[in-house]
């Protein structure tokens, strides 16, 4: 039961996709936390920043993809004027449901399969007696 539960969480958890996300204008900015952000900037670059924040007319974060070593983590700065787009990672509901539909489906078609093979043997194994 213990593993099924786990199994089931990867499954809700594991489908999502980036969302576009709506930047104020940096003179309506306040300090707000966005977590992982994926960002383009006007010149086309693209970066990730982890522990992401507003913070006056800049997207702060921890770059993505920094070691662990690193001390401290390579904080970087973009001014929201330079970023052309951003994104973050949300849930995908019919991701998922599709996910555990199809995992579902694939663990009725080994029980048909288990099952039918059972009846099979059983099936032949009075074939064998009659005979």
């Amino acid at each position: 039961m213990k593993n099924s539960s786990w199994i089931l969480a990867c499954l809700l958890c594991a489908c999502s996709s980036w969302q576009q996300l709506e930047l104020p204008p940096p003179e309506r900015t306040e300090s707000a936390a966005l977590g992982r952000v994926q960002v383009v900037r006007t010149d086309s670059t693209r970066l990730e920043l982890d522990s992401a924040r507003l913070v006056g007319d800049s997207l702060v974060g921890v770059a993505a993809g920094a070691s662990a070593g690193d001390d401290p983590p390579r904080t970087m700065g973009v001014a929201l004027s330079q970023v052309n787009q951003a994104a973050v990672r949300e849930p995908d509901p019919l991701r998922t449901a599709g996910l555990v539909a199809l995992v579902l489906a694939l663990l009725a078609l080994v029980v048909f399969g288990v099952a039918f093979r059972q009846a099979l043997v059983l099936w032949y194994e009075e074939l064998a007696d009659i005979g």
